[in-house]
């Protein structure tokens, strides 16, 4: 009678086994055994020796890193670093203006030019605005007549009201997609006499142009409301004691027409240029008030048309009223 031959033990660990052992998936495995992970078939069944298998995948896992490690990130002396980021910077001021986070200076300037032409041309016709009101005025009556006029020619200032610019939108970034490389973040430094470096170089130089022209040309939209605030309220601050010096200039009792239009366009002549105005009119001092008003009804000269005023970011902008 012939002896049963016990079978022999399978070498190694079934595919199951081996992947609780080593703590990956059983698909994971099958991806090592693919790339090369040592699995023969006994019986036609595939085993794995678990030690081999673990100094196998450490061994791959270290050969990775250190190919990753070939490939540094880009220099920031490689031009096509420069480039990519010259192009954010232009970018970020792009955005900024379209979604109104900066406001151009030249829009800001000229609609505060604006408003302070606006308020030169009320200081010029409160004589004739007043009329009859100015045909009986003293000392004791003049700032309760001029202080309404005043604030009502102030008005016309109005350009830190911000309600006149949009507010700003939330910048919506649209990023690209997972398969779209827009940059190169590693790659080998590229020599000066490469044709793709001189490319890049260009590009940078180009991008940077652009942004620093609208680093210049805008201002943050926080920033345009508090230097046009600031400048404003200084302007009606002075503006607002004209009525009291005019009545510093008159007599107890009634005073001609023309000497109280003189002391009016003095003092405003004198508070344009406290407020950072400039003229070649030198204001000169009104005439001594009359006793009485014979032969009184002459007007001054106008206030002067050509006047400047400090434009509030920096040069001075012309506002005339003409």
């Amino acid at each position: 009678m012939a002896t049963k031959r016990k079978p022999t033990k399978l070498q190694g660990s079934s595919l199951r086994e081996a992947a609780a052992a080593l703590g990956i998936t059983r698909a994971a495995l099958l991806k090592h055994i693919d790339k090369g992970l040592p699995a023969p078939l006994v019986r036609e069944r595939r085993t794995v020796d678990i030690d081999a298998a673990r100094k196998w995948i450490a061994a791959q896992e270290a050969e990775g890193i250190a190919d990753e490690r070939t490939v540094l990130p880009l220099s920031p002396d490689d031009p096509r670093y420069q480039r990519d980021f010259a192009s954010a910077r232009l970018k970020a001021y792009q955005m900024a203006e379209k979604h109104g986070h900066a406001i151009p200076r030249a829009a800001l300037v000229a609609r505060h030019a604006d408003s302070l032409t606006r308020l030169n041309g009320r200081l010029k016709t409160l004589p004739a605005a007043l009329g009859t009101e100015l045909a009986l005025v003293s000392r004791s009556t003049a700032a309760a007549i001029l202080a309404p006029a005043i604030a009502d020619a102030l008005q016309e200032l109005d350009s830190d009201d911000a309600s006149a610019w949009p507010r700003p939108a939330p910048i919506q970034i649209e990023f690209p997609k997972a398969d779209e490389n827009l940059f190169e973040q590693h790659a080998p430094r590229l020599t000066t006499a490469d044709a793709r470096g001189q490319l890049a170089a260009m590009q940078a130089s180009r991008f940077n142009a652009e942004a620093d022209m609208l680093e210049s040309s805008l201002i943050a939209y926080a920033d345009v409301f508090r230097i046009l605030g600031e400048k404003c309220d200084a302007i009606r601050a002075r503006m607002r004691l004209i009525p009291e010096r005019v009545a510093a200039h008159l007599a107890d009792g009634n005073n001609p027409r023309h000497v109280i239009t003189a002391a009016l366009q003095y003092e405003s002549d004198l508070a344009r240029m406290d407020c950072g105005g400039k003229s070649d009119h030198v204001p000169e001092m009104p005439a001594p008030a009359l006793a009485d008003d014979e032969g009184a009804d002459i007007e001054s000269e106008d206030a002067n048309d050509d006047f400047e005023w400090e434009d509030p970011l920096g040069s001075c902008h012309r506002g005339t009223n003409r």
